[in-house]
């Protein structure tokens, strides 16, 4: 009986604690990262949106809305508090303005990807670590900030749109990118696979968090976010999103 009446009340705790919001959570994603977060049919869509549902909709029963834009406007949107939050890397210049959850929501790792044809494949076979690319030529999307720390110094392009990256390799103009799983999954998803190397040994491993901006009503859920997040993990249910997408 103790045990039930304990229950109950933790349950009107958790109904009271996150019922007096005034509007819904804004989650701001880069609408361009499938599979982890994509604009379909006007409606955002991916990995991040689905966890993000299954833990703050689902399990701690807050309206969310999820918008899509290009990257750098969507971190200029949570920095403004025009938007709530976003799924991310919690690189220095965001931890300026939000507050981050302890237990990452994504963990993946990223591998060494060229063209084929690249006089320099062999090469660029033998590298182990990121600090050995200082010799290359490298290229990214505008708005990556844990390529902006990792590549530091190094030569490296810039460019506007994700998908744009591995034609510009195939022109020659870079000798290769850091591929996660999902940029090898955008590469095979545009034809490119055929075309290039991606080699097996893993250079750097990217952690995902909830980062909320710091004037946000929302920064009380972080802690609550952590317990669902670690059960949800424990269960299998966030492994299971994410193969979905594969």
């Amino acid at each position: 009986m103790a045990n039930r009446i304990t229950l109950i009340s933790s349950l009107l705790f958790f109904l009271f604690a996150f019922s007096s919001f005034a509007e819904p959570m804004k989650f701001a994603y880069y609408d361009q990262y499938a599979p982890r977060s994509f604009s379909e049919d006007g409606q955002m869509k991916g990995i991040l949106i689905d966890i993000v549902d299954e833990i703050i909709v689902k399990e701690m029963g807050i309206p969310v809305e999820h918008h899509g834009y290009p990257w750098s406007r969507a971190q200029a949107m949570v920095k403004s508090g025009r938007a709530d939050a976003f799924v991310t890397v919690p690189t220095p210049d965001r931890m300026a303005y939000t507050i981050v959850n302890k237990e990452p929501v994504l963990t993946f790792e990223t591998f060494l990807a060229t063209a084929k044809n690249n006089p320099r494949h062999e090469e660029l076979s033998n590298v182990k670590s990121i600090s050995e690319l200082k010799s290359f030529k490298l290229v990214d999307y505008l708005g990556n900030d844990f390529s902006k720390v990792v590549l530091k110094g190094m030569d490296v392009t810039w460019l506007p749109n994700y998908d744009s990256i591995f034609s510009f390799i195939l022109q020659g103009k870079a000798d290769a990118v850091l591929a996660s799983r999902k940029a090898i999954n955008t590469m095979t998803s545009l034809g490119y696979n055929e075309n290039f190397t991606v080699f097996k040994n893993p250079l750097s491993s990217i952690k995902f968090y909830l980062c909320i901006n710091k004037n946000s009503e929302y920064t009380k859920i972080i802690d609550e976010f952590d317990k669902i997040l670690a059960a949800k993990k424990k269960q299998g249910i966030i492994e299971n999103i994410v193969e979905s997408y594969y």
